[in-house]
């Protein structure tokens, strides 16, 4: 039996998420540039995350608008919590962007 190979994108998402609990495309994207990746489809990058276990929603969060990513089961609250925690610079749980 051939093992289908995993993809790179799927690869990498799948780290940067240990370290970024809640995040933007925008924020990925630049992650796998950095990281000497092509930029990932943007209609792919929900189907990579859904099976990574993550939503996305749009939310306000300090008067903005914008999509964000995040674990399933997260409430708007927690995700708010950790945007605003990231906007002040707080770093919790031992470099993850977690407010737990």
């Amino acid at each position: 039996m051939v093992e289908l190979s995993v993809n790179p994108h799927e690869e990498f998402a799948a780290g940067f998420i240990e370290e970024h609990i809640v995040f933007q495309l925008s924020e990925l994207q630049a992650a796998f540039k950095e990281d000497g990746l092509p930029p990932a489809s943007p209609s792919h990058v929900p189907n990579i995350m859904r099976k990574l276990g993550y939503l996305k929603a749009q939310m306000l969060v300090n008067g903005k608008r914008n999509t964000y990513y995040f674990p399933d089961g997260y409430t708007r609250e927690q995700v708010q919590g950790v945007c605003i925690a990231n906007a002040m610079g707080v770093q919790e749980g031992g470099g993850t962007n977690s407010p737990f």
